[in-house]
């Protein structure tokens, strides 16, 4: 039903609804309730395995700054390790003729 305020000038108007402020921040009640209910989700991944909606494997992240970052740290030591094996696999020998 609706609610109606007369205004000074004597015409009637709906009232406004009062909208309070939602947070759905990281520190609120609503995000918490929404990590327990992703951790409780499991997914597969063909490469590493089963991983939960609340800590995704590096190849289901989403697209956030945090997730980002995790991606860029992960192939930097992927990196890494590739040129520390490549470094160990590319010694060549010399024979010398004589």
């Amino acid at each position: 039903m609706i609610d109606w305020e007369q205004q000074p000038n004597g015409k009637w108007k709906a009232k406004k609804k009062e909208k309070g402020f939602v947070d759905y921040g990281w520190h609120s009640e609503w995000w918490k309730n929404a990590k327990k209910k992703m951790a409780r989700i499991i997914k597969t991944c063909n490469i590493c395995g089963e991983y939960t909606l609340a800590e995704p494997c590096i190849h289901h992240l989403p697209d956030d700054y945090k997730s980002t970052k995790r991606k860029q740290e992960h192939w930097r030591l992927m990196k890494k390790k590739i040129t520390s094996n490549s470094d160990e696999n590319t010694s060549q020998t010399v024979i010398s003729r004589n």
